[in-house]
C-alpha cells in the first residue's frame, strides 16, 4: 500500500532532502511533487528530485497506486 504526500514547497534539493526524509520518519512511502506553471518557468532543472526522493526511502508517485 501506498502512503504518501502531496508536495508543493521550496525546490532547493537540500530542503527537498530535508522533507522527504521527514516523510519517510512518519511511514511515507510514496510523494507526488507538484508544479506549478511558474515552477516549470523558473526552477525547471530543480524539478527532477526523484534521486533524492530513492535517497530517502520515498519514491515519487505516479498517481497509479
Amino acid at each position: 500500500m501506498e502512503r504518501g504526500f502531496a508536495w508543493h514547497h521550496s525546490k532547493q534539493p537540500r530542503h527537498a532532502q530535508a522533507d522527504f526524509e521527514d516523510m519517510f520518519s512518519h511511514n511515507c512511502n510514496s510523494v507526488l511533487i507538484a508544479a506549478s506553471e511558474h515552477d516549470l518557468d523558473y526552477w525547471y532543472r530543480s524539478l527532477f528530485m526523484d534521486k533524492l526522493g530513492h535517497q530517502s526511502g520515498v519514491l515519487p508517485g505516479n498517481g497509479t497506486g
